[in-house]
């Protein structure tokens, strides 16, 4: 198999990043035509997710596309995080280990100091369906293996729609 058929099996399958080594994501990262955008404005984001896979994956991917990415492998320490970095998105597992992501979005969406963040949960587990049919639903779901062009057009448009909206806590009444 040449170069060229490598190119496009891969552009082709999806990334199954829980079977892949961090090692290889360049490679992929390259072959699947992600583009850098360095004069682009660094935007936060925090990732929780219990696989060290895929925490190192997306960690990756989001720093070659210019994001200053934290990340954490369990949601003990998630507010404190969250008040430290202050991310302007949250990309959040639903299974964490002992702990639920479901749970925790919930937390996030009804604390007044974080419920304007956008979460994108993600879950090999659930469906789409059973996630965002929560009372306090993340923004949007992707479901795992993904693909990783997916991911970063979901985080995009996350991230325009949150600087599209209007500041609501600075205006006067």
């Amino acid at each position: 198999m040449g170069s060229g058929s490598v190119l496009s099996a891969l552009n082709q399958q999806k990334i199954n990043v829980s079977l892949t080594k961090p090692a290889h994501y360049f490679f992929v990262i390259l072959a699947t035509g992600f583009q850098f955008n360095p004069i682009m404005e660094q935007k936060r984001i925090l990732v929780i997710d219990d696989d060290e896979d895929v925490l190192e994956t997306i960690e990756l991917v989001l720093e070659i596309g210019n994001y200053e990415v934290s990340t954490l492998l369990s949601a003990e320490q998630v507010f404190e995080r969250i008040e430290e970095f202050r991310p302007e998105l949250i990309i959040l597992d639903v299974v964490l280990g002992k702990m639920d992501g479901r749970v925790i979005c919930e937390q996030l969406k009804m604390d007044e100091d974080t419920k304007d963040i956008p979460i994108l949960m993600m879950s090999g587990l659930r469906d789409y369906q059973y996630v965002m049919n929560e009372e306090h639903a993340p923004d949007d779901f992707l479901p795992k293996p993904f693909d990783i062009n997916v991911l970063l057009k979901k985080i995009k448009t996350l991230l325009n729609q949150l600087s599209q909206e209007p500041e609501e806590k600075f205006r006067l009444n």
